[in-house]
């Protein structure tokens, strides 16, 4: 045995400081995104209640975290897979058994990943927590426990020892599968994984979300997107094989070497970039559910308010009441555009209907609210939905009079006055409201305060349509206190929510594509050290430098780029298909999109450029022998 772990050592020398550091820092990165997923759901939501009714959405970031990581664990222990498998094959020819071989290499890869898991745990325990208070403040500490340190540490070292013993089950000798003259054409069969996700997507266009919710869509949308995710990683390596024989059939040079070297291992150059594809399909699909929830209306108010605006704001609460001095007060303070009209309930006995109220204002107060509203101070009048909106159709039967809610001693609701509508009743449009920018207060009609102005109660509070951000909201706090009231800001929750789920998306994008990139990078490395050997033999028959290095570009290039978009068609459709299904935006699915597009394709340049250095077309002693 001990020689067993001399041999496997040694094998860890051989293999050169750019596979142990790779092997190792792929381990540490694949560890802290492993505790981060662990550590999340419990930092999020610190109460199980609060964790279990967020399943999916909990479900969506771990699975976000895990997916990258294990592309990443799986790649990195099959760098140098060529050359490494020809030095376990040399074992096989001095007399070791496969039993024997296996140890060796399970010896190599289980020194560097143990090593790259350990440090990964402690970069976990001195970053995790302040980079997360940087990014998104959360609820809980970012934290795991000893135990499940420990498993996520074995886990990781027996992922990278399997894939690492996976040449040695073979029936051939290690390496014999990928000698260089041997074309390989992957199987059709690789599209099915694509195809049927894609399918399953498709299939849930087919549901109204607006008919009635049900399970059944949203389980075949998740399944589907989890398979077309998956085949994005098993189609690479056909499509490069396809985009391969067109390159072979130009005839010319640099296209004939890049093809047929993507042909003689279209499955490892598939692996190298299968990374990317995933990291861009779920970066897709995070921005289509970031996109459904900005899209939503509380969080389109929640946006306009704190950016172009206008915003509503409520002043009350205070032990006195609101006088008309101060509604007239209010109005000179800078940015304040107006002061919303009183919503006052109507008297309803719950068999009849619940929660109606009634506008109570000037004219030029109703049309801070309802755009374009034709409007007479001296009639009330009844608000009708259109007629598009069959929701509403039964309720638009009910025509009044209007009769306005009080208290008892007792407070319970008693019916106060009556006010008759006899005014032309107006359509009211809701989303014509809101497109306007105008918060829209909704109500069943109007009533001109100057029919009724000496029967109204005090007034403890008013709503302020304003613009200025959060500028504006400062001064109106000021005002406010100075006069013994208080001042709510009814989006706060919800932009607080908003931007916090901003960061923690774009900060999965960046994390899953960057790992991508750092993934493709070292398979590029990795790939042009292990084709040393036949870019010698081609320069030894006269192949000029630059007519390698373009071809070297093709080789990284192409499989990249039908990876990115492959994650990109992927990924769109993802998220159109959750959009649909929460059927909340008929506009752009995605907002962000160009900017992973651009990012995705800066860091292909970039990993394929950084393999350029290691083409050697100069012929030295050196070279021939080793190569």
């Amino acid at each position: 045995m001990n020689a067993l772990i001399t041999l496997g050592l040694r094998l860890v020398r051989a293999g050169g400081p750019v596979r142990g550091w790779s092997i190792a820092v792929g381990n540490a990165v694949g560890v802290w995104l492993i505790l981060t997923a662990w550590a999340l759901p419990a930092a999020i939501y610190p109460n199980p209640a609060e964790r279990y009714g967020n399943l999916i959405a909990l479900a969506f970031v771990v699975v976000f975290l895990l997916t990258p990581a294990l592309v990443l664990l799986i790649t990195v222990g099959r760098l140098s897979s060529g050359v490494r498998d020809r030095r376990l094959a040399g074992l096989r020819l001095l007399g070791l058994s496969p039993a024997k071989t296996r140890a060796v290499a399970a010896v190599e890869n289980a020194v560097l990943a143990l090593a790259g898991a350990l440090t990964g745990l402690l970069s976990f325990q001195l970053s995790a927590a302040p980079l997360a208070d940087a990014v998104a403040p959360l609820s809980g500490p970012v934290q795991v426990g000893a135990a499940a340190a420990a498993v996520s540490v074995a886990l990781v070292t027996a992922l990278s020892v399997a894939v690492g013993i996976g040449a040695t089950w073979s029936r051939e000798m290690p390496g014999q599968a990928r000698s260089e003259a041997k074309l390989r054409k992957p199987g059709w069969w690789r599209l099915i994984p694509l195809a049927v996700g894609v399918g399953c997507v498709a299939a849930t266009f087919a549901h109204d979300p607006l008919r009635g919710y049900s399970d059944v869509p949203v389980w075949v949308f998740l399944f589907g997107s989890a398979v077309a995710v998956f085949g994005v990683a098993v189609s690479v390596p056909l499509v490069s094989s396809l985009a391969a024989r067109a390159l072979v059939a130009m005839g010319r040079a640099t296209p004939l070497l890049a093809g047929r070297a993507i042909q003689a291992d279209s499955a490892g150059s598939g692996r190298v970039v299968a990374g990317l594809g995933v990291a861009v399909a779920l970066s897709m699909g995070g921005l289509g559910v970031l996109a459904g929830f900005e899209e939503t209306s509380q969080f389109a108010l929640a946006a306009r308010a704190y950016g172009p605006g206008p915003q509503d704001l409520w002043i009350g609460g205070g032990l006195g009441a609101i006088s008309e001095a101060d509604i007239a007060d209010v109005q000179q303070v800078e940015g304040v555009i107006g002061v919303a009209p009183r919503q006052m309930e109507l008297y309803c006995p719950p068999e009849e209907c619940w929660g109606e109220n009634v506008l109570v204002g000037t004219c030029e107060q109703l049309r801070l609210v309802h755009d374009a509203v034709p409007c007479d101070d001296s009639r009330a009048m009844l608000f009708v939905r259109p007629p598009s909106e069959a929701d509403w159709e039964s309720e638009d039967a009910w025509e009044g009079p209007f009769v306005l809610q009080y208290q008892d001693e007792a407070l319970e609701p008693t019916p106060g006055f009556t006010i008759e509508p006899t005014g032309e009743p107006v359509v009211l449009d809701p989303g014509a409201d809101a497109d306007s920018g105008l918060m829209s207060f909704g109500g069943r009609g109007f009533i001109p305060v100057g029919l009724i102005d000496e029967e109204l109660p005090p007034r403890h509070g008013f709503t302020v349509l304003a613009v200025g951000g959060v500028e504006v909201q400062e001064r109106l706090r000021l005002w406010a206190e100075e006069r013994g009231q208080f001042l709510f800001l009814l989006h706060e929750t919800t932009w607080q929510f908003l931007q916090t789920l901003r960061l923690v998306i774009w900060s999965l994008c960046a994390s899953a594509v960057g790992v991508a990139l750092l993934l493709m990078t070292l398979g590029g490395i990795d790939r042009a050290r292990e084709r040393r050997r036949a870019v010698s033999r081609q320069v030894m028959v006269g192949v000029n430098g630059g007519v390698l290095r373009v071809s070297q570009l093709c080789q990284s290039l192409i499989p990249a780029v039908a990876a990115v978009l492959l994650g990109m068609g992927v990924g769109l459709l993802g998220a159109a298909g959750y959009v649909h299904l929460g059927g909340v935006s008929d506009g752009e699915v995605i907002h962000g999109w160009p900017t992973v597009a651009a990012l995705a394709a800066l860091g292909c340049g970039l990993a394929a450029v950084s393999a350029l250095p290691l083409i050697r077309t100069r012929l030295t002693p050196d070279v021939l022998r080793r190569e």
